[in-house]
């Protein structure tokens, strides 16, 4: 009922092209009840490479605007490897009081847009409205400038192993920009990941502590994307001890409900009462307006809900 169907007049041209193209090779298909995640031993090693010695921030504010109504903040500060400058949007609530609860965004869309616009605020003002903070940051590679060379048609889906290390690595530093913010309520910090910030959350999560609540929206374990151990996410998923929330359409046809969200569920580390797939029947991707019901409660349940609202 969301998409509609669409239908197409049969002929005998259209079958010869069709019957004609080149077919790619079928990619093998993951089966994650049969894998089986990094031991203690090896996960350390994992996790390793990951490290980072935090250098000072040196933070710098670059803009200042109004977006939809709501104050913004563009910041450059640097980078985890100690020498580069990375860039994050703040976005503060109208209401509310400091310091504020702050939620995380790892926008999915971000590989396909050259600059942060008005749109993208569409999908988080919901958060906002809840007298909630949202910091988004500038990963490598994405926005400001967005250079197209970094990333294959499909962009963020399967990205060399060391723009994972990095785009994690950058969020965590977002993070510590945070910590720096005297408007931050350092202990209610919660993360949102879209599309490949869904995916990549088990890694997000499983390193960053600091981060108390998770709700991942329309992402979960990719059934054909072999990433090296350190980049895979299923590795991290039993390390995860944070509440997370994961929210799918159950006719996904990119994340298969049987063979992608069951198992991320059911490897994630997080205790049985603190972790939930809501998958229903959505459209794929989930609407916003599917989302915000579900993700505002989540977020008062594990941050508290915010005063006046």
């Amino acid at each position: 009922p969301e998409n509609g169907m669409r239908l197409a007049l049969d002929s005998d041209t259209a079958r010869v092209a069709w019957a004609s193209r080149p077919l790619d090779p079928p990619e093998p298909m993951r089966d994650y009840w049969a894998e089986v995640p990094a031991d203690d031993a090896e996960y350390e090693v994992l996790a390793s490479v990951y490290d980072y010695e935090p250098a000072p921030l040196d933070p710098i504010a670059e803009l200042a605007d109004t977006i939809y109504g709501w104050p913004m903040e563009r910041i450059s500060f640097t980078g985890p490897d100690g020498t580069s400058r990375m860039r994050a949007f703040l976005f503060l609530p109208q209401d509310g009081r400091p310091p504020y609860q702050t939620v995380l965004f790892f926008d999915g869309y971000a590989s396909g847009s050259p600059t942060f616009e008005a749109k993208n605020v569409a999908m988080f003002d919901a958060v906002l409205r809840t007298g909630r903070a949202v910091a988004v940051p500038v990963l490598f590679g994405t926005y400001e400038p967005y250079d197209p060379a970094k990333h294959d048609e499909g962009g963020m889906f399967w990205q060399p192993p060391e723009i994972t290390v990095r785009w994690v690595n950058e969020l965590r530093r977002a993070v510590d920009y945070l910590e720096s913010r005297p408007e931050v309520d350092h202990q209610r910090i919660a993360y949102y990941g879209m599309y490949v910030g869904a995916t990549h959350a088990p890694v997000v999560l499983a390193l960053e502590p600091r981060i108390k609540v998770g709700f991942t929206d329309t992402g979960a374990l990719h059934t054909w994307a072999a990433y090296p151990p350190h980049a895979d996410p299923f590795h991290f998923l039993p390390r995860v001890r944070t509440p997370l929330l994961i929210m799918n359409s159950r006719y996904s046809t990119a994340w298969p409900y049987e063979e992608s969200q069951l198992p991320m569920l059911e490897y994630l580390g997080t205790s049985t009462e603190h972790k939930r797939l809501v998958s229903g029947d959505y459209s794929d991707p989930v609407p916003f307006r599917d989302i915000y019901p579900v993700l505002n409660p989540w977020l008062d349940e594990y941050l508290g809900s915010v005063e006046g609202f």
